[in-house]
């Protein structure tokens, strides 16, 4: 069975064989690795993963770990740089260059199915112009992410992704709240429960240890709350004087700057770490230092730190927006809060730091179940045997 995925990777896993010409912040796309990692196992699959960068002088095509992956060249013309925010020249061409050169990839290899991931990009585009069975899996949904936080490629990419979403057949999802974005758009689609492959490294049993830490990690950025989160640690160093936000992400250093400014005049500033960007070994290092994780967006789908906290036994408060309700259940796994209430944040914290038996009853059924819905190898068997299922079904239809 040869399948061929188009998505984001992250490509400084294929350094060096990789050859640059510039140093590049790779899409850290953790549910895509986690999960070729798990199929690369698998006998029967020929795996191919067809992405795009800036960077690079040459398209490449390299062999790694039982994975052929085929690295396009995508960038400004004339430079290595990429696109840049103020002139997306991709979005505005439809992404003319990367379709042209994804087609001949896939005309080369005729995969007996197509896998794209995610609709931010032109992936679910080329797959359309080839006309081979697909399959499309949501990470986040441009359209109603526009919403909360306009952009101008929120609103050139939102029709693109409307497109793809109507004259796809097959759908791979984690959250109610996209099965029925899907169904608004395509009363047909076909949609198979897929949720993401969280890395092993999150299953192992955490280190329990006595401190007031509370972590949120993600993009800094509006939409994910971190005003709200500062807002609430001026109500929760009242109550626990110890307590620190560990802040783990990076964002635009005019906004990181601004939110800095924002804890020294509210005199929190000593109350928070800004961690930057940081590896999986050391997140999950800071799960071990925290109580609790955080995660106050105003909109997300299925947001990764979420699912890994819970992997890691680490309990969670997150908001009730989005899909967030399908990865948490109330009062059972987690807690959820109204979006954008830095007070109900603060409560909903201040009550776990006080109560350790309510933080360690919905961290072991949380565990419970991100081990049946998160761990890799059985997120792998799952997607194999979508796979098969559309495969079979597409044969049918053609005979």
């Amino acid at each position: 069975m040869r399948i061929a995925w188009l998505g984001s990777y992250r490509l400084g896993l294929l350094q060096p064989e990789l050859a640059t010409v510039r140093n590049l912040q790779w899409h850290p796309a953790s549910w895509i690795v986690n999960l070729a990692k798990a199929l690369s196992t698998e006998a029967e699959l020929d795996l191919h993963i067809i992405t795009a960068t800036a960077g690079i002088r040459k398209n490449q095509i390299i062999t790694k770990d039982g994975i052929t992956f085929h690295i396009i060249r995508s960038t400004f013309p004339f430079t290595t740089r990429g696109f840049p925010e103020y002139m997306p020249l991709n979005v505005l061409t439809r992404y003319a260059n990367l379709r042209k050169q994804i087609r001949d990839v896939i005309l080369r290899l005729r995969p007996d199915l197509i896998h794209v991931h995610g609709t931010e990009e032109g992936y679910g585009l080329a797959a359309l112009d080839v006309g081979a069975p697909t399959i499309v899996s949501l990470q986040g949904i441009v359209q109603l992410c526009g919403c909360v936080s306009p952009s101008i490629f929120f609103r050139l990419q939102a029709p693109i992704e409307r497109q793809i979403i109507r004259k796809s057949k097959y759908f791979g999802t984690r959250t109610e709240w996209a099965n029925s974005f899907i169904r608004s758009l395509n009363s047909t689609a076909r949609i198979y429960d897929l949720s993401e492959a969280v890395d092993q490294v999150f299953f192992k049993e955490r280190v329990q240890r006595s401190t007031k830490n509370i972590l949120i990690v993600g993009s800094v950025v509006q939409r994910k709350g971190l005003e709200e989160a500062l807002d609430a640690m001026s109500l929760i160093v009242a109550k626990y004087p110890s307590a620190k936000l560990l802040v783990v992400g990076d964002g635009q250093p005019d906004y990181v700057k601004a939110l800095k400014q924002r804890t020294i005049s509210a005199g929190i500033d000593r109350y928070i770490e800004w961690l930057g960007f940081k590896t999986v070994d050391e997140i999950v290092a800071l799960h071990d230092r925290a109580v609790v994780l955080i995660h106050p967006s105003h909109i997300d789908n299925s947001p990764n730190s979420v699912a890994e906290a819970m992997a890691s036994g680490l309990p969670v408060v997150a908001s009730n927006v989005g899909g967030i309700p399908s990865m948490i259940e109330h009062g059972v796994t987690g807690i959820l809060i109204e979006p954008r209430n830095h007070r109900q944040l603060a409560e909903a914290v201040i009550s776990l730091l006080h109560n350790e038996a309510e933080r360690l009853r919905l961290a072991k059924r949380a565990k419970e179940v991100a081990l049946d819905r998160h761990l890799p190898s059985k997120v792998a068997t799952k997607t194999l045997s979508v796979y098969e299922d559309i495969i079979l079904k597409e044969q049918g239809v053609r005979s």
